[in-house]
């Protein structure tokens, strides 16, 4: 299937595979960062550069969904108020950005301190701004390049 309609369809499982792999990768990454008490690093940095409309046609989550998920359930962790966490979710297709938008707001309402971006960006220039700000800031960073 063309990347262009990529969302169209129902996630194959692949795909299925890949966003569990994903999902189960940032459960186990952030608490890395977010369990001590006292914190090693003050600020987090997350990226999804192809981040599409966050579902497929059957509504099944995509990476940028099941990484705000799992960043609502890292909300329970004692450093989790020490930590400033940035999430860049971008993609080149301004309608999938604007659906994005929509199916982002119910998680990120649940999300407290958490700064979320989420902009319509060819990968070019996306790979080249956030990299600025974190290689500054020295933080940690996830990126996901592609499912």
């Amino acid at each position: 299937m063309s990347s262009a309609n990529f969302h169209q369809q129902p996630f194959d499982e692949g795909t299925l595979t890949k966003l569990e792999i994903f999902e189960l990768y940032t459960r186990e990454w952030l608490p890395v960062f977010l369990a001590r008490d006292q914190p090693r690093r003050v600020e987090l940095h997350l990226f999804d550069f192809f981040a599409g409309p966050g579902t497929d046609s059957r509504g099944e989550l995509g990476s940028p969904l099941r990484l705000l998920r799992e960043l609502r359930k890292a909300q329970n962790f004692p450093g989790w108020s020490k930590v400033r966490v940035h999430v860049h979710l971008s993609d080149s297709d301004a309608d999938k950005i604007a659906q994005l938008k929509i199916a982002a707001a119910d998680h990120t309402k649940r999300l407290s301190g958490v700064l979320v971006e989420i902009e319509t960006c060819e990968f070019d220039e996306a790979i080249d701004q956030p990299f600025v700000r974190v290689a500054e800031s020295i933080s940690p960073v996830v990126v996901h390049v592609a499912v």
